[in-house]
């Protein structure tokens, strides 16, 4: 889906990356425009499966990142995702370089150099659009593997769940429930007509009981 986000890369991004405020964001040394999946369990996830093809590994931190250099190898390393099997390596899409956000992003991730987490990976601060327009509040939040676990999950969960409903709604249309009608209930002792012309009321024709009822 088209939930479009950026990846702000910085070299220090905050002064305290724990607890960012707008007016310590440091201006970035390049900016990565993602066109779809731009959510946690999205673009997010993908942050560490590139950090994780880039050599971040548990007890091997890499010593030093460049802002710009980590930017061109996440370009590369996109491109390489979007690019149908058998296409060129430059046929694809959905990923630019930007010089400022577009208007309509809902989520920003700013990796910073500087500074990485316990696996030796670059800390990576989200921020979350929450409505449209100019004035649409956002919040902040850290980026960390259980996060990304925790969205999968929910994200899994939905999507089976909206398959569940699918497959009850088609099961509906193909075999409908009977329609139950107020007065639809035989009574002893009366004679009903199970069939009959275009013209006369019948059970098989979709008629009451009350209507399809042989009056004397």
């Amino acid at each position: 889906m088209s939930t479009r986000s950026t990846a702000h890369f910085v070299d220090d991004a905050y002064n305290n990356f724990a607890a960012p405020k707008p007016r310590n964001i440091k201006k970035p040394e390049a900016i990565v425009y993602r066109h779809m999946d731009g959510y946690v369990a999205g673009a997010g996830r993908d942050l560490y499966r590139f950090f994780r093809a880039y050599g971040c590994r548990s007890g091997r931190p890499i010593a030093a990142y460049d802002a710009q250099a980590l930017a061109a190898k996440y370009v590369v390393w996109l491109a390489g995702e979007y690019t149908a099997d058998g296409a060129g390596p430059l046929d694809f899409m959905s990923v630019y370089l930007m010089r400022q956000d577009p208007g309509d992003i809902e989520y920003r991730y700013t990796i910073n150099a500087s500074r990485v987490d316990a696996n030796g990976c670059p800390l990576v601060m989200v921020e979350e659009k929450h409505g449209y327009g100019d004035d649409a509040p956002w919040s902040s939040y850290s980026l960390t593997r259980d996060l990304v676990a925790k969205e999968l999950r929910q994200m899994r969960a939905r999507y089976f769940a909206r398959k569940a409903q699918d497959a009850a709604e088609l099961e509906a249309q193909r075999n409908p429930a009977p329609i139950q009608r107020a007065d639809d209930s035989p009574e002893p002792g009366k004679q009903y007509r199970l069939t009959g012309g275009s013209g006369t009321p019948s059970i098989m024709r979709g008629d009451s009981w009350a209507a399809s009822e042989v009056k004397a």
